[in-house]
């Protein structure tokens, strides 16, 4: 399965998975599983920056 994620969903979609991760990851201890969502929840804001400066760039 691929690291990468999915480049389909809208801005609003991203927008509410970013703001879910990093909400769990707040009520996580430090730790593995934290970390994971943190490095998650970075993945897809840098892809929501890009799909939001795309969606700037088109307008």
């Amino acid at each position: 399965m691929s690291k990468r994620p999915i480049t389909h969903w809208t801005v609003h979609e991203l927008n509410k998975i970013v703001a879910k991760k990093f909400e769990a990851a707040a009520k996580c201890q430090p730790g593995p599983k934290r970390q994971k969502l943190l490095r998650e929840a970075k993945r897809y804001k840098t892809l929501l920056e890009k799909k939001t400066s795309m969606v700037s760039a088109d307008a």
